[in-house]
């Protein structure tokens, strides 16, 4: 008999929630005494019986046929949206003008000592 699950590996909680669902369809289905979806529509049944949408269907079946062609190893993971921090900053019409105003004379000072030392 094949070895199922990993004793000691902990089933995160998505994993968990998958499980459930799997759980409650084939409890239905015992209930019903025979499939809810007929058998050749493995799509719908897969979708049925986990709970998600297409989206997540297709990309999983992508991420297959690249291991399966040996293009990548293994799945991939949700990449977490990091908040970068802005650096942007408004200034206001007179901050502006200071800012623009300093940098002119840092310009033109160097200008100044360029003539005088060139």
């Amino acid at each position: 008999m094949a070895k199922v699950g990993i004793k000691g590996k902990a089933i995160h909680s998505q994993a968990r929630e998958t499980i459930v669902n799997l759980l409650k369809f084939m409890r239905r289905e015992a209930e019903n005494q025979g499939p809810l979806i007929p058998l050749p529509n493995f799509k719908k049944r897969l979708v049925g019986a986990t709970n998600i949408s297409e989206f997540p269907y297709r990309t999983i079946q992508k991420e297959t046929e690249k291991i399966r062609s040996g293009e990548s190893t293994s799945f991939s993971s949700p990449k977490k949206k990091r908040l970068r921090a802005s650096h942007k900053t408004d200034f206001n019409d007179g901050q502006l003008e200071t800012i623009r105003a300093v940098r002119l004379r840092v310009r033109s000072e160097a200008v100044d000592a360029v003539s005088v030392y060139g």
